[in-house]
């Protein structure tokens, strides 16, 4: 995911590019499905391929400059109100396996992974060989909690204080 976070300012009456995301950004298909609609279908999507805003700021301009060629798409943009306004429980499309198990160095590691959807092993929990397993369906708290994804709202909500939740947009593309 590529892109910027942008903020309005009232006084000036224009976007300003704040911040490029691309070197922060979570590289997460399930995020990228529940915000965008792109690369997965787990979601409904909050800001599905809307294309950019028309009234972009210059930094965001001269960013998209190079990337107008076919290798990017999915252009879109989000504003912080409705990030705010998800709902945070909704259940995913499709069952998911996890699995964890400790590390060599102590570590908890999860792995999570979609499988075919059959109502018969959902909730279906086990152990083997020091691992643990269970079938679920993931909720979108699960999906955007993913640690820089939490970082960038972090970064978009400091703006908010200053701007306002609705002068305050998530612009992305994807490659």
């Amino acid at each position: 995911m590529h892109g910027w976070i942008e903020a309005y300012s009232d006084d000036a009456e224009t976007w300003f590019g704040i911040v490029d995301i691309s070197v922060i950004a979570p590289q997460y298909y399930a995020l990228f499905g529940a915000i965008f609609g792109v690369r997965s279908d787990q979601f409904h999507p909050l800001a599905p391929k809307r294309g950019l805003p028309p009234d972009l700021s210059q930094p965001v301009r001269a960013a998209l400059q190079d990337s107008l060629d076919d290798t990017y798409w999915g252009h879109s943009w989000v504003l912080w109100h409705e990030l705010m306004a998800q709902d945070l429980d909704e259940a995913g499309q499709e069952l998911v396996l996890h699995e964890r198990f400790q590390g060599p160095h102590g570590d908890w590691i999860e792995i999570t992974r979609e499988i075919d959807d059959d109502p018969f092993v959902e909730g279906k929990r086990w152990q083997k060989d020091g691992h643990t397993y269970w079938i679920d369906r993931l909720r979108r708290r699960d999906v955007v909690s993913e640690p820089n994804w939490l970082r960038l709202m972090k970064m978009m909500e400091l703006l908010v204080e200053r701007f306002g939740d609705r002068h305050v947009r998530l612009v992305v593309w994807f490659d």
